[in-house]
């Protein structure tokens, strides 16, 4: 299993192998867009057709934009887990155009990754063939008042996430999209 990590500082992208806990790739990657890594994950070896994805911090901006990407090139079942923080909001997804015809294909789920994620949560999320995981707190002068917040919300979270991604049976992919404050 194993997970992409961007940092949108330095453009630099690590592939880690999480079962063995070590990097087994890196390389500057400046130039990787959102739309990029979506088309990188519905190429042929991944096959469009009954995927399961989770996305954390799908009501954000980025998020909500990755959905509404997700919903017109593929036929995923869509699983986005939010706590509704500081710029999340669901009336971004349930506003796209895209909404009255594919958001049958959307499940919201409202979890706070500050905590783990317990196994009643698994069972209602089942397997996934990816995680998404957008969800961060941003904005360098927010960090300075708040440092903790920062902490829980950009080490512990995905940290928690990370360990559900370990009980994933067919995980394909982990892409980590982070914040220049982490």
């Amino acid at each position: 299993k194993n997970v992409i990590v961007q940092n949108s500082l330095n453009g630099q992208t690590k592939v880690v192998d999480i079962c063995e806990r070590k990097v087994i790739g890196c390389a500057c990657a400046k130039n990787v867009t959102m739309s990029t890594i979506i088309r990188s994950l519905t190429r042929e070896q991944y096959s469009m057709t009954n995927k399961r994805v989770l996305i954390s911090g799908g009501s954000g901006f980025v998020g909500s934009h990755v959905i509404e990407n997700l919903l017109r090139m593929t036929d995923w079942e869509i699983i986005t887990m939010d706590r509704l923080g500081v710029s999340g909001n669901y009336h971004r997804i349930r506003d796209m155009k895209c909404w009255e015809e594919e958001g049958y294909r959307v499940r919201l789920v409202h979890h706070d990754l500050r905590s783990p994620v317990n196994e009643m949560l698994e069972k209602k999320i089942g397997q996934v063939d990816y995680i998404l995981h957008l969800a961060a707190s941003t904005h360098v002068d927010r960090s300075i008042e708040d440092p903790m917040g920062f902490v829980l919300d950009n080490v512990v979270a995905p940290t928690n996430l990370l360990m559900f991604a370990r009980k994933q049976e067919r995980l394909a992919a982990f892409l980590y999209f982070s914040t220049d404050e982490v």
